[in-house]
């Protein structure tokens, strides 16, 4: 059930008017190596201003960073607040 209701919220959000504006806005920034800042959220909780290292990017184009554990945690691009 709670992997159902997460999925709907993602897809909310994945067609969203600022994920077309982030796509416009950040997708030829990203590149492996430079710095991310952005808000982050999961079933478990959320944040805000969080900087990390790009160590990869999806098919898709969206970056890739270490955090919470994770090797390869996917950052959308409503998410994103800066990159430099």
């Amino acid at each position: 059930m709670r992997s159902l209701i997460v999925d709907k919220i993602l897809d909310k959000k994945r067609n969203s008017k600022a994920e077309a504006e982030g796509v416009s806005e950040f997708k030829d920034k990203i590149k492996i190596g430079k710095t991310i800042h952005f808000n982050w959220w999961s079933f478990y909780g959320r944040g805000s201003n969080v900087k990390r290292k790009i160590v990869d990017v999806t098919h898709e184009g969206k970056p890739c960073v270490r955090f919470q554990g994770y090797g390869s945690w996917v950052i959308e691009f409503h998410e994103i607040e800066d990159i430099y």
